[in-house]
């Protein structure tokens, strides 16, 4: 199996040294202070690519973690998903979901997974949501699978891929002898073309915002609540990225650590309009 480059490793190991979680963030301490009803976590959103997605204001706010994991454990101590009731496609909340305090969790993580796509679409996680608020529930969370690499994309009503051709990001959890490269290996050792990964990201978050405003905007019309944010951002080599790919944990950079925070109380604002089908495709570099 290849790994990292040793220079890479080697920067995170320091940036993991130098750098420090937020105590917390004010990501948490803005959800505690809002009354809300449905709150939907979009996994490795940035901030700058939400507020490209839609018109509606977006905060940005300073998330205590890099990676999900992270943000979890200070979500069990700062205690803002206290008595919820989650659905999610990731897994990871299995592990929290004790020192969470949770109501109820709703794991979506094996029915909602597609191999083709590498990643579970966030349609089933919304519709559980619906269901529940429906049944008259509230102080709901649903946290979504994309844009979290492997990067996907909403063309013509349909999920792709994008790197169709990259064997690595399609892997299956389940078999345990599966040779694989982890996400962020495949962005260090080039692997992946990081600038068409960037492009296709910002075609994901599009395409998750496109699907999931619809409902956003119905759950306002119902008088409730929403906030619409990100457990951590992601990154592509860049130099405002502090050169990292991916979401390494524990390397607190604004890249990873800047997400957005978004408030949805009235059913009369919407988001931008959609990329039409042809956009779309030229970002994910189907079309030249």
């Amino acid at each position: 199996m290849s790994e990292e480059p040793r220079a890479y490793r080697a920067w995170k190991a320091l940036l993991r040294r130098a750098t420090k979680p937020a105590a917390g963030g004010d990501q948490h301490e803005r959800l505690c202070r809002t009354d809300w009803d449905l709150l939907l976590v979009f996994d490795a959103c940035r901030a700058d690519a939400l507020r490209r997605a839609t018109r509606w204001p977006i905060e940005v706010r300073t998330s205590p973690a890099s990676a999900t994991d992270g943000w979890l454990a200070a979500a069990a101590d700062s205690r803002i998903l206290e008595g919820a009731s989650v659905v999610t496609s990731n897994s990871r909340y299995a592990q929290y979901e004790s020192a969470l305090g949770l109501r109820e969790l709703h794991g979506l993580w094996d029915v909602a997974w597609v191999d083709r796509l590498g990643n579970a679409p966030p349609e089933p996680v919304l519709e559980r949501v619906d269901e529940l608020v429906d049944d008259g529930r509230t102080r709901i969370v649903g946290h979504v699978g994309p844009p979290h690499a492997p990067y996907v994309a909403r063309i013509d009503g349909e999920w792709l891929p994008i790197f169709p051709d990259i064997t690595a990001w399609h892997w299956d959890p389940d078999r345990e002898d599966f040779e694989r490269l982890s996400q962020q290996a495949a962005m260090a050792a080039g692997i992946v073309d990081l600038d068409r990964a960037r492009r296709g990201y910002l075609a994901s978050v599009q395409s998750v915002w496109d699907v999931s405003c619809e409902y956003v905007a119905q759950w306002a019309r119902r008088g409730l609540t929403v906030v619409v944010t990100a457990d951590h951002g992601e990154a592509f080599g860049r130099p405002r990225d502090w050169w990292l790919v991916e979401h390494p944990s524990g390397c607190h950079v604004p890249a990873l650590t800047r997400v957005p925070v978004a408030v949805f109380d009235d059913g009369e604002r919407r988001g931008a309009t959609p990329e039409t089908p042809d956009e779309t495709l030229e970002a994910l570099g189907y079309r030249e």
